[in-house]
């Protein structure tokens, strides 16, 4: 062993490579984080996903997230860690993980005298862990502090039972590893006015302090990802980004475009969906764009504000194409499920419109890439119950027409999708070949919706998916 670096074996290392790590983040309410609390899972993810590690967070209970769906994790509010290890041992067995995060003590009073309890606890935790997994690697946190002295006092002294603990357990085989997030976290500047859980700024320092010692333990899936944050848009809710992929070019002008919209029923999601995406493209000579937009869960969004938000992104691209370098002729928009509603509404709706755009600039694209987009928001398709008598407003399907004009498109689509029938799809197809435009039509047997998870570790319909994407644009905006 060197110090606090995981050992790999040339064996474990190429598993690890070939599949997701396995991650499960343990404790209370520090880790579950239920609003108005802040978790520090959903930073972590982030930091991890964008710096070339594939990590799949585990647990029996889901991340209440705004731009996250997916993320699991072992946390329950109010519990002593008795409690905690005890629902983790029932579970473990179920969601077994490559690496766990420990990071629990708190919801007891120093008139308890919890240590004991609290070590007992860990040695639960871990001997039911690698009893699942005898590789399993085991993070263990120096436990914030708290201004609640009267309550809290005995943490400093559990710190130090947590130090001898990590020593006394680590093998060859599994580590045990002790994290210093104790002295990263300030409870004066990082917590709440509760004095212990942390803001929003303290998750992300908590995530960070993770993030590194998983950087120790873990071998890199792929690249980091290396992208531009470009303001596009100023809403009442907040700012709008753009997430900027180009080509290494140095005569960066006048290339294609491609701008991708993120799914999730407009209720949440994360423009880091399309990053795997817009790295390819941007590899391919296109200036490739993951947009933000606002969505029900971070903005009380309807559709009419994501789509609104779609149509500003396009413009906004449009008008800045020059310093951009980008052709505003051949500008494609992309998107998945509610995303591919969002580029198909660009493409086929004359509105909504925000008040401040310059409406002379078209936000219509000039191809389409639909994967499993919802085009038919009538009540026979996917419509919330706001949408049920304005549908038309927005619907793609229901506005394809000759006024629509000449519109390639390429849509991706499971056989078994349970949002959207083939049916809808092959009616589509038609209206849009009838209206002077086009549309190929490609089919995924047996697959639902989404036709892969975007966090999965290399899905082999993501490339199907890019290189039909690629081949299907380069045939467009390339052919002079």
């Amino acid at each position: 062993m060197n110090g606090n670096k995981l050992e790999i074996t040339q064996e474990l290392e190429q598993e690890l490579l070939t599949r997701e790590i396995k991650l499960m983040a343990v404790g209370d309410s520090i880790t579950e984080g239920t609003e108005p609390l802040t978790s520090y899972v959903e930073h972590l993810w982030k930091i991890l996903y964008t710096g070339g590690w594939c990590i799949d967070f585990v647990g029996s209970k889901q991340l209440n997230s705004p731009s996250s769906s997916g993320l699991f994790y072992e946390a329950y509010s109010g519990c002593p860690a008795e409690t905690v290890a005890a629902k983790f041992i029932a579970s473990i067995n179920s969601n077994p993980a490559d690496i766990l995060l420990l990071h629990l003590g708190h919801n007891h009073f120093v008139s308890e005298n919890p240590i004991n309890g609290i070590i007992e606890s860990y040695e639960r935790v871990i001997a039911a862990a690698r009893i699942a997994n005898p590789r399993i690697t085991v993070l263990v946190a120096q436990i914030i502090h708290s201004g609640k002295r009267n309550k809290y006092e005995y943490i400093p002294e559990l710190n130090k039972h947590l130090l001898s603990l990590t020593a006394r357990l680590d093998t060859g085989t599994s580590r045990v590893i002790p994290v210093d997030i104790a002295s990263v976290f300030n409870w004066q500047t990082d917590a709440c006015q509760d004095m212990v859980h942390p803001t929003p700024d303290g998750a992300k320092k908590i995530a960070a302090c993770w993030a590194d010692a998983i950087a120790r333990v873990a071998p890199k899936a792929y690249a980091p990802f290396r992208a531009n944050i470009l303001k596009y848009k100023q809403t009442p809710t907040r700012d709008l980004f753009l997430h900027v992929f180009a080509p290494d070019d140095h005569d960066l002008k006048n290339k294609p475009a491609v701008v991708f919209f993120f799914g999730g029923g407009w209720v949440k999601g994360t423009a880091l969906q399309f990053y795997h995406e817009c790295r390819r493209f941007a590899k391919e000579g296109f200036v490739a764009f993951s947009a933000e937009y606002r969505t029900q869960a971070s903005d009380g969004a309807t559709v009419f504000e994501s789509d609104e938000d779609g149509r500003s992104a396009i413009r906004w691209i449009r008008a800045h194409a020059a310093e951009l370098g980008v052709d505003p002729d051949k500008i494609a928009a992309a998107g998945s499920s509610a995303g591919g509603q969002i580029a198909a509404e660009c493409a086929f709706v004359s509105g909504p419109d925000s008040p401040n755009d310059d409406a002379s600039i078209s936000a219509k694209p000039n191809a389409l890439v639909l994967n499993y987009p919802v085009v038919d928001n009538s009540p026979e398709g996917f419509c919330p119950e706001y949408l049920r008598e304005k549908y038309q407003r927005i619907s793609p399907l229901h506005n394809i027409g000759t006024k629509s004009g000449s519109i390639p498109c390429i849509f991706f689509l499971g056989t078994n999708d349970p949002l959207i029938p083939v049916s809808t799809a092959v009616k589509f197809k038609n209206k849009v070949d009838e209206s002077e435009g086009s549309c190929e039509l490609i089919l995924f047997k047996d697959k639902g919706h989404p036709i892969y998870r975007f966090r999965a570790y290399m899905p082999k319909e993501r490339d199907v998916i890019l290189n039909s994407s690629l081949r299907f644009l380069k045939e467009r905006f390339f052919r002079d």
